[in-house]
């Protein structure tokens, strides 16, 4: 019986990268790519899997990027036939800084504004600071809208720096009295119909008995 011997290489491959970051607008950010062995081709990209090619060559560990929008990019490590892969998020402080947008409320109404993406490292300030019931200097607040106002949150990071977005709240023409109902006829049989209208057109109006709402025809 004969005995054969194959030598069988393997290969082993460390890859960390840098932790995820939130940039001022504007800012750029060299993110890298630390593997083990050295010999270990790396590549950035910009799609999972592949995509656009981000670094100058398979021997260069790291990129400079500067995003306007809220951005992952991937990093490949091969030798042999052996891969790793890691991603690194970044996100912007604008688009952690904006408000859910303009809406229409009643006279003097309470209501809430949040910031949709909040970072719970941010400062957030609100004006006008005389209209913020409770809530300031985090991502929601309760404010009593007066008349048609501009809302502005401002955020600011750890690192000083600040963003800020604005939502345009307005008051309803529909005020109390303005609104009026007719049923044609007013007087029906049992089993028979009536048609009911409400006056002005261009609101969305709900209609109740005394058991519940009733659903309108479509």
């Amino acid at each position: 019986m004969d005995t054969l011997f194959q030598s069988v290489e393997v290969n082993q491959i460390s890859l960390s990268v840098s932790d995820d970051v939130v940039l001022c607008d504007g800012e750029s950010a060299t993110l890298i790519a630390s593997v083990d062995p050295a010999n270990v081709e790396i590549v950035w990209t910009d799609q999972p899997g592949g995509g656009t090619v981000l670094n100058d060559n398979v021997s260069d560990p790291d990129i400079v990027v500067s995003p306007d929008v809220p951005t992952t990019y991937y990093v490949t490590a091969t030798i042999g036939t052996c891969t790793l892969e890691d991603e690194v998020s970044i996100n912007l402080v604008s688009s952690q800084t904006q408000i859910l947008g303009d809406f229409t409320t009643c006279e003097n109404d309470t209501v809430n504004l949040f910031v949709l993406d909040p970072n719970p490292l941010f400062t957030y300030d609100w004006t006008p600071a005389n209209l913020v019931i409770s809530g300031q200097g985090t991502s929601s607040v309760e404010v009593q809208v007066p008349a048609d106002t501009e809302f502005t949150v401002s955020s600011t990071t750890p690192e000083g720096c600040t963003s800020e977005d604005t939502a345009l709240v307005t008051i309803s023409e529909l005020q109390s009295g303005t609104a009026s109902a007719t049923a044609t006829p007013e007087i029906i049989a049992q089993v028979q119909s009536s048609q009911l209208a409400a006056q002005p057109d261009g609101f969305n109006y709900t209609w109740w008995t005394a058991s519940g709402s009733l659903q309108p025809d479509p």
